[in-house]
């Protein structure tokens, strides 16, 4: 019995041995398979933290080339900004410059009209003794003064009283009249002391009617615009019309 037993407890004991390699058998390959999983997932997660940094380089360098272009494309937009205001303003000054030159040939235009008319009145004025052509002489006011005595209107005399002294035995009067661009031509020049500038009173039937302002002299005639604020209502001057010097300037 005791022997039987003896065989039992070998049998067990061999049994649990055999038991015991296996099971250690299993754990070392579980052990060794999991070690090969952990390695993987170790591998897996160094691979993917490697990729994660490169990605992060990268979005950083493309996030400074997008600064990059971001701070180049103000400034582009700022320089296309400058240009246009720039391209504006020379527009603006060319179009000023345009009309300023409008203006100039309008004036040239009216100016080249107004000695025109001039010279036609002369030409159209009655021949006397005396010379009557005006020459265009906006730009030659040669005036030669002479010690030639002068009437000149004194403040205290009233316009209806005003009277005339021709000069060297003539009477001073109108020789011609040019309604467009109001003014008269008179028959008294440089010889006479006329200069520019010379104010003269117009009387039509010993009464004062306007006043003028001589702009162009000639030797024996002068030419002088028309003040239109000192015109009788309903009165032109006419050729005939009396001339009194009412202002000479001084040199």
């Amino acid at each position: 019995m005791s022997k039987f037993l003896f065989y039992i407890s070998l049998l067990l004991l061999i049994g649990a041995s055999f038991l015991g390699y296996v099971n250690e058998h299993r754990f070392k390959e579980m052990t060794r398979n999991q070690e090969s999983i952990i390695q993987e997932q170790h591998d897996t997660i160094t691979a993917t933290e490697k990729e994660l940094k490169d990605f992060k380089e990268t979005a950083a360098t493309q996030s400074a080339d997008q600064e990059k272009n971001q701070k180049e494309l103000s400034a582009t937009k700022e320089s296309l900004a400058k240009a246009t205001d720039d391209l504006t303003q020379m527009h603006k000054s060319l179009a000023d410059k345009e009309r300023e030159l409008v203006d100039i040939k309008n004036e040239l235009s009216v100016k080249g009209a107004r000695i025109e008319e001039l010279e036609t009145a002369l030409q159209e004025l009655p021949q006397s003794k005396e010379p009557t052509r005006l020459k265009n002489s906006s730009n030659q006011h040669k005036a030669k003064h002479t010690d030639i005595k002068t009437d000149t209107v004194q403040s205290e005399t009233s316009p209806g009283e005003l009277t005339s002294s021709p000069t060297r035995g003539k009477e001073r009067k109108v020789v011609a009249v040019n309604t467009i661009w109001n003014f008269v031509v008179i028959n008294m020049g440089s010889q006479d002391g006329m200069v520019n500038g010379t104010e003269i009173f117009i009387k039509h039937e010993n009464k004062i009617i306007a006043k003028a302002t001589v702009t162009s002299v000639e030797e024996l005639t002068s030419a002088a615009d028309l003040i239109k604020d000192s015109l009788v209502a309903n009165v032109t001057a006419q050729v005939g019309d009396q001339v009194v010097v009412a202002n000479t300037p001084t040199k």
